[in-house]
């Protein structure tokens, strides 16, 4: 796949705290079964995997409370599986067959270790609304992704090809047939169009278009080819489409206060839209009805919130019945039922949760000065602490900017050698 050269852009990400609760018998909630490692599915049955996504905060789907059966193939057949919570909606009448809820060509998911098991609720807190990423992280979808090793290429996500013409002006994504929202609605290259015309050039909303869709200060077009099928076109070559818009930034807008995204689901929004509802005359109301919390609000997530409001003490998301991904035995994800996301005042209310066994898993306002007493409390609490490897050396990062307008500081930040130097004289 053709690519202009870029650098790669990191993104500052809080280092990796990962606390592993499996809850014991004698607490609130059920203990878990045993359960016996799968082995992955031969590679001559089981689909090609695409990417790797199994990632820290979601590879431990298989220790949530135990709620009814929880059967997954552990080898691919040719036919797809799906929870037992979605089998008994498809019986009730409630949602299509699983066959006309998947896209032609499902983004197939690698296990980190093995195959999972459906059904319980994943126990989580976060600290106010303002804290989206306490559930964001574990949940949002970008049109590409960055794989688990930053030397492997940037992988697909919602975009299953992508490639650019020879002068890195054009680049050209093409999407999984038969993508569908969280309501049984059509995924197409429409909802980037949307988001384009009607939020990121919508002065009302962004003020002027983030950096990675434009060059040269001038913003990109789009050339829709097909349902989906859409070309990116830059007034010159962009070194940042890829790693920055796509993969980092390359989501569902609004993604709360972040602001980013890259698609919209249209045909909820717009009637909300003050330029395509003419009765819409306030963006206040299109605001409220983008935001990530409106249970409303259709997603493209493994999870959907289905239970909040003003002063709730609790917020509840909800399989999404048409995700969009497997795993390699051909089970639809995700593992888990739900998520409850308790909301608590600070983050050593969350400390104080995980000591006393009420979180499953979380790494989200757990830093490393709680480790020491946590691994006192371990046995106690019969809960694992665990250290992850992260993507940066400490919480704290500098990232010189690399593409200055002005060539003798581009080549400075671009010297390695001098970025060392930078590193060393930090008085830390």
């Amino acid at each position: 796949m053709r690519r202009p050269n870029q650098q790669r852009v990191l993104a500052l990400l809080s280092l990796f705290v990962i606390l592993a609760m499996l809850v014991a018998a004698c607490g609130s909630r059920p203990a878990l079964p045993d359960v016996e490692p799968q082995a992955d599915a031969p590679a001559d049955t089981a689909p090609a995997a695409e990417s790797n996504s199994a990632t820290a905060e979601t590879s431990t789907e298989s220790v949530a409370e135990t709620s009814g059966e929880r059967n997954t193939k552990t080898e691919f057949d040719g036919t797809y599986n799906e929870a037992p919570m979605l089998k008994e909606m498809v019986a009730a009448g409630e949602i299509p067959a699983l066959a006309d809820r998947l896209p032609a060509e499902p983004l197939v998911v690698e296990p980190r270790d093995s195959i999972g098991l459906y059904g319980g609720t994943w126990h989580r807190a976060f600290t106010g609304v303002k804290d989206f990423h306490a559930w964001g992280r574990i949940n949002y979808d970008p049109v590409l992704r960055w794989a688990p090793e930053f030397s492997d290429p940037i992988q697909p996500g919602l975009a299953k090809e992508w490639s650019w013409n020879d002068d890195g002006t054009e680049l050209t994504l093409v999407f999984r047939e038969g993508l569908k929202w969280s309501d049984g609605e059509p995924w197409t290259v429409d909802d980037i169009i949307f988001w384009w015309e009607n939020i990121e050039l919508d002065t009302n909303i962004t003020p002027s278009p983030h950096i990675e869709w434009t060059a040269n200060g001038e913003p990109m077009t789009l050339e829709k080819v097909d349902d989906y099928t859409i070309k990116f076109i830059f007034p010159a070559p962009s070194g940042i489409v890829e790693s920055m818009g796509l993969a980092f930034h390359g989501n569902q807008w609004p993604l709360a206060f972040e602001r980013f995204g890259v698609f919209a689901p249209k045909h909820y929004l717009e009637q909300f839209h003050p330029k395509t509802n003419s009765a819409v005359t306030d963006y206040a109301l299109f605001e409220e009805k983008a935001f990530d919390y409106n249970v409303e609000r259709p997603v493209i997530w493994a999870w959907k919130p289905v239970q909040w409001e003003a002063g709730a003490t609790e917020l509840i998301l909800e399989r999404n019945p048409y995700y969009w991904k497997v795993d390699s035995a051909g089970n639809q994800l995700p593992y888990i039922d739900r998520v409850h996301m308790a909301l608590v005042e600070n983050t050593e209310a969350i400390a104080v949760m995980a000591a006393a066994g009420d979180l499953d898993m979380q790494s989200r306002g757990l830093s490393l000065d709680k480790v020491p007493v946590l691994k006192q409390n371990e046995a106690a609490g019969d809960f694992t602490v665990s250290l992850w490897s992260s993507d940066g050396a400490s919480s704290i990062g500098l990232q010189p900017n690399q593409s200055y307008a002005d060539p003798k500081y581009r080549a400075l930040m671009q010297n390695r050698d001098f970025r060392y130097a930078m590193s060393m004289a930090i008085d830390r």
